[in-house]
C-alpha cells in the first residue's frame, strides 16, 4: 500500500461502506419488514438505516468528510435523510482525515457526542503473506448449502435477533463474496465473510460461538480470508474493530495485529445522548 495517510483512511472507509451497501441491497423482504433496512448514498456519504433494529452497527454514516470537504448544510441533509428514514439516533463516523476541522464542532451543536464506545480502529494491510495461525479447528469455504448454518452461527456469535438469519444467508454465493467456517468435527463453530473486488478486500462478520473461544477460530479465519483476497488480486485489505476500553481487551484487535493490519486511523463515533 503506498498512499498517503489521509487517502489509506478514506480507502478504508469505502472499503466498508461498499460491502455495507452491498448486505443492505441483498436483504430479503422478510429482513427488511423486520427492521426497515435501507441504504443510499449522499456525496461521499454512504447512510445505513434499520430504523426498527436498535443498533449503532446497523444505524450510521460512513464516510462525513472524506474526499472533498463536508459541509454543515451536507450534515444537515444526512440527518434530515436519516430522520425521514425513521432513525433518531443514528452514528456519525468521523475519521482522522475528514474535513473540515469545524465537523466536531457542527456535531457538538445539534448534540451529538463522542459514543461511550469512541472510537472504532480502522486497520489495512497489504500483500505481504498472512502468518500461520495454529487452531485445532478445520477452516474451510463454506458451499451455498451450508449457508443458514452459518447464519445461525454469527447470529448468535453477535447476539443478532434469528430474523435476521436470512440477510447473512444471502451473501454466502453472493457475486463478490466468500464465506468460510471454522468446525469442530462437523459442527460449524465460527465463521466470517470476505468481500473482494480484485483490488480491495473486506473482512467482515467474524464470529464465534461463545463456548469455543479461545481456541483460534478467528485468528485461523482471517488468514484464509487474507490468502484468498490476495490470491484474487486485493492490494488492499481492511476491516475494523472498536477500540478498547481502559484495561479491556479486546482479541479482534490482536488478531487483526498479529496477522499484519497495521492501525489506519481511530475513527470517531459520534452519537446522540439517546444512544
Amino acid at each position: 500500500m503506498t498512499t498517503s495517510a489521509a487517502e489509506l483512511q478514506w480507502t478504508v472507509d469505502e472499503i466498508e461502506a461498499t460491502a455495507w451497501r452491498d448486505v443492505y441491497a441483498a436483504a430479503p423482504p422478510s429482513v427488511i419488514a423486520v427492521t426497515g433496512m435501507t441504504a443510499e448514498r449522499v456525496g461521499a456519504v454512504t447512510l445505513l438505516a434499520a430504523p426498527r433494529l436498535p443498533s449503532s452497527l446497523f444505524n450510521r454514516a460512513i464516510g462525513f468528510g472524506n474526499g472533498a470537504p463536508a459541509t454543515d448544510a451536507l450534515l444537515d441533509e444526512v440527518l434530515v435523510r436519516f430522520t425521514a428514514a425513521g432513525v433518531i439516533a443514528p452514528w456519525i463516523h468521523v475519521s482522522p482525515a475528514a474535513r473540515p476541522v469545524a465537523i466536531a464542532h457542527w456535531l457538538t451543536v445539534r448534540g451529538f457526542a463522542p459514543a461511550r464506545r469512541r472510537a472504532w480502529a480502522k486497520v489495512a494491510r497489504g500483500r505481504e503473506p498472512p502468518p500461520v495461525i495454529e487452531t485445532t479447528l478445520a477452516i474451510r469455504e463454506l458451499e451455498r448449502a451450508e449457508a443458514p448454518a452459518l447464519a445461525r452461527t454469527l447470529c448468535e456469535a453477535f447476539g443478532l435477533p434469528p430474523p435476521l438469519c436470512p440477510m447473512i444467508e444471502v451473501m454466502v454465493g453472493r457475486s463478490g463474496w466468500r464465506a468460510y467456517g471454522a468446525f469442530d468435527g462437523d459442527a460449524l463453530v465460527a465463521g466470517g465473510l470476505l468481500r473482494c473486488d480484485g483490488r480491495h478486500a473486506w473482512l467482515g462478520f467474524g464470529g464465534t460461538l461463545p463456548g469455543h473461544r479461545g481456541r483460534g477460530a478467528q485468528g485461523a479465519l482471517m488468514v484464509r480470508r487474507i490468502a484468498d483476497a490476495i490470491a484474487q488480486g486485493a492490494s488492499t485489505i481492511a476491516t475494523e474493530t472498536g477500540e478498547p476500553l481502559d484495561g479491556e481487551k479486546n482479541p479482534s484487535l490482536d488478531n487483526m495485529r498479529r496477522c499484519g493490519f497495521q492501525h489506519a486511523g481511530s475513527r470517531t463515533n459520534w452519537c446522540l445522548p439517546t444512544s
